[in-house]
């Protein structure tokens, strides 16, 4: 049974939330405890781990909670409210990206006694349990951005103060602290296995692209000459990747008005290892300035500039390519989609890589990548392996979609939730846990 809302309510007097219930009050977060904003250091300050203290930053805010992969210590003097405490909270006040600022995390256990950076600000508070929550809320995220400018993306003490928020008696903050720590605890743990299961396909992705281009499984092997794919079936070729494309050559003029409306592929189009195109623009709309290449449909698109990103498409339309990019044309006796494959495959990736880190800015050029020696399988054997993969990576990407789809529900479930219990309009005080499936049903 989905649980109730309280027997009576009272309108809240503020214009973005109609009422609470007639029991609760509205106050300003000031009235509630202080806002620090945090420490300025010099980088000259920054020092080893075993020199310093910690400085946490809005980096170290990831999904909620509190993460020390990636930490900074200095050496200065640090005021003494600026040393964390057990159940602050953190938040990130300032960020170039918008979408980050409001962040929040709970200060706990190894963060303690740690310190925290000018670009974040720590609410300190007895009532943090509760206002946990709150922070984690759309009724924070909301009142928030009303306050960030087109020009500044950062949320001021003084905006923080100003933040009005329902607070009901304290026992009842307990009872819905509890309720949401048991509660999104739990969709946390299903969110997490989910996120297992879509990192377990893509590992299946790549070990069957693998499995496939190299002609593993297939017996009666003979050496290849590659560390990068030692072995491969004995009556297929090894040879230099000159032999199975043609590389365009000749940039269209970047001032010629023809090409204005025709679609530009950059690297930022192109999803890192599975060929996805994620969007067009045409080379209008990216103002494009640098030279560019022609590419025709049937055309792979791949880019030269940190190869161990894996970003290499199909063109199934005549289109444009930056200069971070080469066309590439098969030649006779290539099926493009097994070329595709195999460029998407680690070990043709790391060939790649490593050949590019011979130069100051990993790059791999022309005579390089020409250079490189491939597999190359008769040309009906090409196809045959296209059509398998082409088969089961949609049989994963569709799977791994829908796992994706399933996490992203389940956290607007849970920001649903959190954004339910903190302003009243469902009463957790009689709940029992096996109604939680059912709450937003």
């Amino acid at each position: 049974m989905k649980p109730a809302g309280y027997s009576v309510y009272r309108s809240s007097g503020l214009d973005w939330m109609k009422e609470i219930p007639a029991h609760w009050e509205v106050k300003k977060l000031r009235y509630l405890g202080d806002a620090l904003i945090g420490l300025t250091y010099d980088p000259a300050d920054v020092v080893s781990e075993d020199q310093g203290t910690l400085v946490l930053r809005s980096s170290n805010i990831q999904n909620g909670r509190i993460t020390l992969d990636d930490n900074v210590y200095v050496s200065t003097k640090i005021p003494a409210e600026l040393i964390s405490r057990d159940n602050d909270i953190l938040i990130c006040s300032r960020n170039g990206s918008r979408a980050l600022v409001g962040k929040t995390a709970k200060i706990e256990g190894p963060a303690v006694g740690s310190s925290f950076g000018a670009f974040t600000t720590v609410f300190r508070s007895e009532l943090n349990d509760f206002l946990y929550y709150v922070f984690n809320s759309q009724l924070f995220t909301f009142q928030a951005g009303r306050f960030m400018t087109t020009t500044i993306n950062q949320i001021t003490t003084g905006t923080l103060k100003d933040l009005e928020v329902p607070v009901p008696p304290v026992q009842e903050q307990r009872a819905i602290a509890d309720f949401l720590a048991r509660e999104t605890g739990r969709i946390d743990e299903l969110v997490r296995a989910k996120e297992n299961l879509v990192l377990a396909l893509d590992d299946r992705r790549v070990s069957t692209i693998a499995e496939q281009v190299f002609g593993e499984r297939l017996g009666h092997y003979r050496d290849s000459g590659s560390r990068y794919f030692p072995n491969v079936p004995a009556h297929w070729d090894v040879v230099a990747f000159r032999r199975c494309v043609t590389i365009s050559e000749g940039q269209v003029d970047p001032e010629d008005p023809t090409y204005k409306d025709v679609v530009l592929i950059a690297p930022n189009h192109i999803e890192s290892g599975t060929g996805r195109i994620l969007s067009t623009e045409t080379a209008d709309e990216q103002a494009a300035i640098s030279g560019k290449y022609r590419v025709r449909a049937g055309d792979l698109i791949y880019s030269k500039i940190r190869p161990a990103l894996n970003k290499v498409c199909l063109a199934t339309f005549d289109c444009l390519c930056s200069a971070d990019m080469y066309a590439l044309s098969p030649k006779e006796g290539m099926s493009v989609e097994y070329l595709l494959y195999l460029m998407l495959s680690r070990p043709f990736v790391q060939l790649v890589a490593d050949e590019s880190m011979r130069v100051a800015m990993p790059k791999v050029n022309r005579p390089t990548l020409l250079s490189i020696r491939i597999p190359r399988p008769p040309l009906s054997e090409q196809e045959q392996i296209a059509a398998r993969l082409r088969d089961e990576l949609g049989r994963l990407a569709t799977l791994s979609q829908k796992t994706k789809l399933s996490i992203e529900k389940l956290r607007e479930y849970r920001s649903a939730l959190i954004s339910a219990a903190v302003t009243g309009q469902i009463d957790v005080r009689t709940h029992h846990p096996q109604e939680a499936a059912v709450l937003c049903q």
